[in-house]
């Protein structure tokens, strides 16, 4: 029923200044070689038939159709054995910690085949914690019963074949929380596939807020070797770290059960400069630190 999808492509941007914009997710599907164990998109086949979202190398169809490069797609004909197919496959992107501002999510979205198009699809943006608890259930049935439960972004036949970009802000009430998007390929029988591309999601947060909480935590000592200890001033509680470089990937990540303080171990990092990006109960912060 499921699969991983490792991927490169999460990015990040530090916080310079009052309303700052953070690129969270910019995904092309692009340089397979140097995708890691860190940045997973998971694959879910609802319906059962073997078949998931896959990358599809850029081909004649995918340029005439404005796409560039690799672009991940879904079926609903299988043109080797000539049988259609009633496809219910979702693809979810890795977690994402919004800011405390704005956030908005947008993608191309299209096919293959100029001429057969009309696949139908629904994008949902979703709390990690509420699609996890439906994931727990351990049934195909409860994942639906969960999506049908949820208000969709867009829910609706690809119009074109050539690329299409949508747009679309995210639920203010997702400020500060930790979600998932979802693309769901679904409702389509025999026409032949959807393809997206380029998805990204940017978020926007108060500079003062971030730099508020920020000068509560100490992380140190720093420059490091291998230990890395934070502690702040406010108990506030932190869920997770990850560790950045300087080209915004994730190269490291620790899971916290609401603690105050507590360590991390960068000793397999190459010496260089790296962001903590922390996750509390009170929002996001990120402090920079050397590894020697």
């Amino acid at each position: 029923m499921k699969k991983k999808l490792l991927v490169l492509g999460l990015v990040f941007a530090g916080i310079t200044g009052v309303n700052a914009q953070t690129v969270l997710l910019n995904e092309g599907f692009e340089d397979v070689e140097n995708w890691t164990p860190e940045q997973v998109w998971d694959l879910y086949d609802l319906d059962g038939d073997g078949d998931f979202w896959g990358l599809i190398p850029p081909n004649d169809n995918t340029i005439l159709n404005e796409f560039t490069g690799t672009v991940i797609g879904s079926f609903s004909y299988d043109n080797g054995t000539e049988t259609p197919l009633r496809p219910d496959n979702l693809l979810v992107t890795p977690s994402l910690t919004l800011l405390s501002g704005a956030s908005e999510l947008s993608f191309k979205v299209g096919a293959i085949d100029p001429d057969f198009f009309a696949e139908y699809y629904t994008t949902y943006a979703v709390l990690k914690s509420e699609f996890d608890a439906a994931l727990e259930l351990g049934t195909i049935g409860d994942i639906t019963t969960f999506l049908g439960s949820k208000t969709p972004l867009v829910s609706q036949k690809v119009a074109q074949a050539k690329a299409t970009v949508k747009t679309f802000t995210l639920d203010p009430a997702f400020a500060n929380k930790e979600i998932v998007v979802l693309f769901r390929h679904h409702n389509s029988f025999d026409v032949f596939s959807i393809i997206v591309d380029d998805v990204k999601v940017v978020s926007n947060g108060n500079a003062s807020i971030n730099k508020e909480l920020a000068s509560q935590f100490s992380v140190f000592p720093n420059p490091a070797n291998d230990i890395v200890n934070f502690t702040n001033s406010g108990n506030i509680l932190v869920s997770k770290i990850e560790v950045k470089d300087l080209n915004g990937r994730n190269v490291q990540s620790f899971d916290f059960n609401g603690v105050a303080t507590s360590e991390i171990n960068i000793s397999q990092l190459q010496a260089g400069v790296y962001f903590l990006n922390i996750t509390t109960n009170e929002g996001t912060l990120t402090k920079k630190i050397i590894k020697k």
